[in-house]
């Protein structure tokens, strides 16, 4: 059985007339967990297949799960804000995400930007 890590994008720019080049990156998912006092609250896996948010089988096929970052806490209301992007390699052509979630585990994901 294939695992994720199988998976695979490719790119193939033709150079000139008699030569081309093929760039491949691995496809990813990311995943999320977050404690509290040594309880876990959140688990997910994303991957990108699952967000329904971008619904354009084009780009899904050329793109990867790439970078995953924490944007930002907010103390008063125990909340993390974590960032994430898809994107079509050597391109602008990106969608970026962001993912809260509180103290109790309750999550929130949406799209921020389409580049």
């Amino acid at each position: 059985m294939a695992s994720r890590m199988d998976q695979q994008v490719s790119q193939i720019i033709e150079l000139d007339s008699t030569r081309i080049k093929k760039n491949c990156w691995r496809d990813n998912s990311l995943s999320f967990r977050i404690f509290v006092e040594d309880q876990l609250k959140f688990d997910t896996t994303v991957v990108k297949e699952a967000l329904i948010q971008i619904g354009d089988d084009d780009f899904l096929k050329k793109s990867i799960l790439y970078s995953a970052w924490i944007d930002n806490y907010d103390k008063e209301l125990k909340t993390v804000i974590m960032g994430f992007n898809v994107i079509v390699p050597d391109t602008d052509w990106a969608y970026e995400f962001s993912l809260s979630v509180d103290k109790t585990g309750k999550s929130d994901l949406l799209l921020d930007e389409i580049k």
